[in-house]
């Protein structure tokens, strides 16, 4: 899998029924039912200086590069993506997956500032490459600070600036809520161990009196202006963007604010069954493993191999991103590959959907709990009388005949 969406696979339950539309022998593509939803690709950050940063992009959403400038600004990249994350609860979750494990900026106002003060706001310039339609970015921890989103692009505002309704904000009817620690499982670190987060940011568009409050310029997330966990907004362009300009204001405290870019990459619904060679199904534990093409395991959000689990009928179904991978059948104790030859088998997800067909096992030969040493000792205790017997006869005769 691609750089930077590694761990963004996203595998589903087996579905019994579903609509198979490639074959995999033939390479023809017939119209599927639905194309397969989209897997958020997110860009793998690398901080080039205390202000700077490049975020790169995957080959399968275009292989762009993100540059990223502050200024009056701690800001720093978070590996990680443990401490805070935007997880599969959340509204930008639901639409784009998880961010967990997935590379971020945290952008707060220089240390040199004293937080009485605070002094001049801090500016976060994004440098955008072109972007598929359908990207989205959100700001987080959005709480004792707010940030005013200027976007440059194919706006229909002066000079291709975005209007708020082309910015396109989401979630502001608070439906999921917008608070990524509410309702969270695993919950980010950064949430810490309250269960209730009813923290949520106001998205002011114009100026406005409260909840906008302090007066907001247009364009603006507000923070409730208590340091709190989770609050965060985010928007899905309508049109281009070039250029996105994050002021950042302080409210109170020592605040710090998250930014997430994730694009759309295209993904495949693999599906096929696994039948044993008499065409009935296959035992209950029989499961798949997902590899790269290079052999190495395909790793989930937890960081543990993929494993696709086969349904009662012998039907599986996973979506994957675009990409080059290979899977190994792997059924419970008894039973092994009908074609061993088969595997691991190499395939390749570039269409909406793709049918490996039919894998077979079969029962390993039975073992027929008969041990042959007490045959062999039998054996040769008879033999060792026969000898003896044969011995005393011969000294008997020899006897006789004297």
């Amino acid at each position: 899998m691609t750089v930077g969406v590694m761990r963004k696979l996203a595998v589903v339950a087996a579905i019994a029924g579903l609509a198979l539309t490639l074959s995999l022998a033939a390479g023809t593509r017939a119209p599927a039912v639905a194309a397969t939803p989209p897997i958020g690709s997110f860009p793998v950050w690398t901080q080039q200086s205390p202000s700077t940063f490049t975020g790169q992009l995957a080959p399968a959403v275009g292989g762009g590069a993100i540059s990223v400038s502050t200024t009056a600004a701690n800001a720093r990249v978070a590996e990680t993506g443990q401490q805070a994350f935007l997880g599969a609860q959340t509204g930008f979750g639901q639409k784009f997956g998880s961010s967990r494990y997935q590379s971020y900026l945290t952008i707060g106002l220089a240390p040199t500032i004293p937080p009485a003060t605070h002094g001049a706001d801090s500016i976060t310039t994004v440098t955008l490459p072109a972007l598929p339609v359908g990207w989205g970015f959100a700001v987080g921890d959005i709480d004792a600070d707010m940030v005013t989103i200027g976007a440059v692009g194919g706006g229909s505002g002066g000079g291709g600036a975005l209007t708020a309704a082309e910015l396109n904000p989401q979630d502001t009817g608070g439906i999921p809520k917008l608070n990524y620690c509410d309702n969270a499982s695993p919950k980010p670190s950064s949430c810490g161990t309250g269960t209730s987060f009813p923290d949520t940011p106001w998205w002011c568009a114009v100026p406005a009196p409260a909840p906008c409050n302090p007066a907001a310029p247009p364009l603006t997330v507000v923070g409730n202006g208590v340091d709190t966990a989770g609050a965060y907004d985010w928007f899905v362009p309508t049109v281009s963007v070039t250029t996105l300009t994050l002021t950042y204001h302080w409210l109170s405290g020592i605040p710090s604010f998250q930014l997430w870019i994730v694009v759309p990459a295209p993904a495949a619904t693999v599906s096929g069954h696994v039948v044993l060679t008499d065409g009935t199904a296959p035992p209950a534990g029989t499961t798949l493993e997902l590899d790269h093409a290079d052999g190495t395991p395909v790793l989930d959000l937890t960081d543990a191999p993929v494993t696709i689990p086969v349904a009662s009928d012998g039907t599986f179904s996973f979506a994957v991103e675009f990409g080059d991978y290979r899977v190994i059948l792997d059924p419970p104790p008894g039973y092994q590959d009908a074609d061993p030859a088969l595997f691991p088998l190499a395939f390749t997800a570039s269409s909406d959907v793709l049918d490996l067909g039919a894998l077979s096992l079969t029962a390993e030969l039975a073992a027929t709990g008969w041990d042959a040493r007490p045959t062999f000792a039998l054996a040769g205790t008879l033999l060792l009388l026969g000898v003896s017997a044969t011995v005393v006869e011969l000294c008997r005769r020899r006897r006789t005949q004297g």
